[in-house]
């Protein structure tokens, strides 16, 4: 009988119990399944990009991606860099070169809200960084 109660306990807890939603990104449509492919694909180069996850799986997963999408933007592949990049600043990197980085490429990419809203958050993020501070003043400067 005991163990037919033991089987019950974990056969109800395992009903209850829900597992988190599987949540790539905060907007999914960002990234196609041939982006996807392309950015865990062993052949993907990382390149010189050696940002910092905060060591779970989604801030490596948003490491890689942000890695491989700024290797795309340098090897002027600039819309599929972009979509990488952006997907990854969307997913939270806590990376200060990333944001150094992403601010660059939005530069590049004419492209001053996204500039502007990266320079809000690093600020946010690194509020007592004066190379931060100045990116930023520069940028709201030049409107």
């Amino acid at each position: 009988m005991r163990s037919s109660s033991v089987f019950l306990v974990v056969l109800a807890s395992a009903a209850c119990h829900q597992a988190p939603p599987a949540n790539f990104a905060d907007h999914p449509e960002l990234l196609s399944a041939r982006d996807l492919a392309y950015v865990f694909a062993p052949s993907a180069s990382t390149g010189g990009f050696d940002y910092h996850s905060d060591g779970t799986p989604r801030g490596d997963s948003t490491v890689r991606i942000a890695s491989v999408g700024m290797v795309a933007v340098e090897t002027a592949d600039f819309e599929r860099g972009f979509r990488l990049t952006h997907a990854a600043y969307l997913r939270g990197l806590p990376d200060m070169n990333f944001y150094h980085d992403y601010v660059a490429e939005m530069r590049l990419t004419g492209r001053p809200a996204d500039v502007s809203a990266a320079c809000n958050t690093l600020v946010k993020l690194w509020p007592a960084d004066s190379v931060d501070i100045r990116i930023c003043d520069a940028e709201s400067h030049s409107h």
